[in-house]
């Protein structure tokens, strides 16, 4: 029992020193407060979770770069209620989750999607900045965020139709294409083998 103690202890000081240089940026309380309800989302306490989760939903933007780091030195459980806070906390998550989509680590990458497509319309713009202006990485994650999105996006992207933009339009037209396609591959209604839609 005591080295299991001690090896959590261990843990969770480790988590707190990288999820601290990842993404601190406020006063030593706040950031010793963020760190600790960070390390006590995979404590195995119920209680002890659950108000971590609200602590961290409370203290809102501050907490978000934190969260993001979690995602690579954390486990699952601590990803998975991190991504939650994030939804709940909302739009200033969105651009720092953009930002993550070139993440080097896969666990962040792939949650960091998952995270903004349960966002929905209020990660959109934020989004739509990684498509226009991101790097490959970004861009990609930021397409494929959109087209996970479904029809939460239509009215977004349609939005960009009417833009002005030539450079937006192509984007959105594109996209919405890609939304269709999907649609429509995932009802029946195209042959994947011969690629021509199917018979009624």
């Amino acid at each position: 029992m005591k080295s299991t103690t001690h090896g959590y202890l261990l843990l969770t000081a480790a988590l707190c020193l990288a999820v601290c240089i990842a993404g601190c940026t406020g006063t030593p309380e706040e950031d010793a407060e963020i760190t600790g309800a960070i390390a006590d989302l995979s404590s195995g306490d119920q209680e002890k979770e659950l108000a971590a989760i609200n602590t961290l939903t409370a203290i809102g933007e501050p907490a978000v770069q934190p969260i993001i780091a979690s995602f690579a030195s954390g486990d699952n459980k601590t990803r998975i209620y991190g991504a939650f806070i994030l939804t709940q906390i909302g739009e200033p998550a969105a651009a720092p989750l953009v930002d993550a989509l070139d993440n080097p680590d896969e666990d962040t990458v792939l949650v960091a999607k998952g995270t903004l497509v349960g966002m929905g319309t209020v990660a959109l713009p934020a989004v739509w900045d990684g498509v226009m202006e991101g790097n490959a990485a970004t861009k990609t994650g930021a397409k494929e965020v959109i087209v996970r999105m479904g029809e939460t996006a239509v009215p977004f992207l349609e939005g960009r139709l009417i833009s002005g933009d030539a450079d937006d339009k192509a984007e959105a037209d594109a996209l919405l294409l890609s939304l269709q396609y999907t649609a429509q591959l995932q009802s029946g209604g195209i042959n994947v083998t011969s690629g021509e839609e199917g018979a009624d």
